[in-house]
């Protein structure tokens, strides 16, 4: 379990350090859209979504990998150049998830025989 917490801590501060990098905004409103693409061919029109003005015309597989999210803050590019970012949320939950998330993974990477060996 100590190894778990040090892994734990380690990628804590790497996210920490990489997102110092990264631009940032404070009292943001962040809204989430589930425009169900996949059932409406990836078609940015169709959802009506924000970027659908400069990226409805994107090859499929772009559309399909970058998704449909738009960064509009304080700080920061806004309109076309906004499209196509890649965004986190943080708050103290999504911190402690995180590590939540990387104790549980090293857990099963480590007891993965033991866990395979009980579902039989």
């Amino acid at each position: 379990m100590e190894r778990v917490s040090i892994v734990a801590i380690a990628m804590l501060c790497l996210a920490m350090a990489l997102g110092a990098a990264a631009q940032s905004a404070n009292n943001v409103r962040a809204t989430y859209h589930l425009y169900n693409p996949q059932n409406i061919g990836w078609d940015l029109l169709r959802a009506s979504a924000y970027c659908a003005t400069w990226d409805a015309n994107k090859p499929l597989a772009w559309r399909q990998k970058y998704g449909w999210t738009a960064f509009c803050g304080p700080a920061g590019p806004h309109g076309q150049a906004s499209c196509g970012r890649c965004l986190r949320v943080n708050t103290p939950l999504n911190v402690f998830l995180h590590i939540l998330i990387a104790a549980s993974e090293e857990f099963k990477r480590r007891n993965s025989s033991f866990i395979k060996e009980e579902k039989r």
